[in-house]
């Protein structure tokens, strides 16, 4: 286990704040230029343990939250989406959509190379098999 792990720190501030009074006695003790009371050292490094603690308290609701918020938007999905196409059915005008952020929804777009190239293989069918309109066909006499 690495030394500088949290893990490590734990088990090393728990032992710190057990021995402390089992093994130093009644001494006050001078660590740093700082003279310290056995009560003192044992509520610096008790308040280091309930930070992390602390810590990791919140870090496991914050995953817990998480999770609660994923399995809320996927069960929520489906309801999602059928209701924004119900909004776009039911109101086609953009101020009405604009007020539950949506746009009203548009068709296909069919770009203008693919409108010229189908005009052009009709054409070329009509032509193939000779096939004539309502007016083309009262033009012919005989």
């Amino acid at each position: 286990m690495d030394a500088r792990s949290k893990r490590a720190r734990v088990l090393r501030l728990r032992a710190y704040i057990a021995a402390i009074p089992k093994r130093l006695g009644g001494v006050p003790l001078t660590i740093g230029s700082k003279d310290y009371t056995l009560n003192e050292l044992g509520q610096v490094f008790q308040e280091e343990l309930d930070a992390i603690l602390a810590l990791d308290a919140a870090s496991a609701a914050k995953e817990k939250a998480v999770l609660a918020e994923r399995t809320v938007k996927a069960r929520n999905r489906a309801l999602h989406r059928t209701f924004k196409r119900f909004l776009q059915a039911v109101f086609n005008d953009d101020v009405t959509l604009a007020d539950f952020l949506l746009k009203p929804v548009e068709g296909p777009r069919t770009k203008l190379e693919t409108k010229v190239v189908a005009i052009q293989k009709a054409k070329a069918t009509r032509e193939a098999r000779h096939t004539l309109g309502k007016k083309q066909k009262k033009k012919i006499r005989g």
